[in-house]
């Protein structure tokens, strides 16, 4: 199974916990700005549990915008080191979301997600939910000074699983997540009428789309992949869409 790659933007958002990314193939940077000089112990101790696989990247200097350059280079290198991974920005920041679609439309997997607790299910069992096309590699950490190990050297790619065979019809409890967001996709392409502004609601129009066959379960999965892949963008308590009839 191909890597995934999890930046986390701490000047924007402070998660406090890591337990959906303890995969044995995600692998974690956190990016820290000149005033964050305090981190939660819980996610300390998280991210030292990893080894290897997590690494701190901090700016010694203040200035605008300085940690989303830096965001920004470290995802340019790991695409080029690795280019069967998949890559999140965890950031509520909606400037990274050119880049994003940039590196989508260049065949990479990246995507971007305002939460910890909206990434996709990353257990090493599933790849659902993983950005779209393809992405990059670890890269170097830059200046730490935590005590997570981190030898800069990166690590080798992994080919990705072979995706199996779509489905067609209904799309039932054997559809993957990847197949059932490209219809819930195409159902609100295809709406006269607004979009679904709260996620109660989006979620309600997937149970609708999909029926019955489709748990619950099955359809926060496809919510939660659709917001990682930047199809739904979260601003508080209201939704707003990016989406492609691709």
């Amino acid at each position: 199974m191909s890597a995934t790659y999890i930046l986390i933007d701490f000047e924007n958002v402070q998660p406090k916990a890591l337990e959906q990314l303890k995969g044995a193939d995600v692998h974690v940077h956190v990016f820290l700005g000149a005033k964050n000089t305090k981190l939660p112990r819980e996610l300390v101790l998280a991210l030292q549990s990893m080894g290897d696989r997590a690494r701190y990247v901090t700016l010694a200097t203040s200035g605008t915008n300085a940690l989303d350059f830096v965001v920004a280079y470290e995802l340019g290198v790991l695409t080029v080191q690795d280019r069967e991974g998949s890559f999140y920005i965890v950031s509520k920041d909606t400037g990274f979301d050119p880049l994003v679609d940039l590196l989508r439309s260049r065949g990479l997997r990246v995507g971007r997600s305002a939460s910890i607790e909206q990434l996709p299910n990353l257990g090493a069992s599933t790849g659902r939910g993983r950005p779209r096309p393809r992405s990059g590699t670890p890269a170097k950490a830059a200046g730490s000074k935590s005590a997570v190990a981190a030898d800069g050297r990166p690590s080798k790619a992994v080919r990705p699983t072979p995706r199996p065979a779509r489905e067609t019809g209904h799309p039932g409890t054997g559809a993957s997540v990847e197949d059932l967001r490209e219809r819930a996709l195409q159902s609100i392409n295809a709406r006269r009428g607004g979009k679904p502004a709260r996620r109660k609601t989006l979620l309600n129009l997937l149970r609708a789309n999909f029926g019955k066959e489709v748990p619950d379960a099955r359809i926060e999965e496809v919510y939660k992949a659709m917001v990682a892949n930047g199809d739904v963008l979260v601003d508080g308590e209201r939704l707003s869409y990016r989406v492609s009839n691709d």
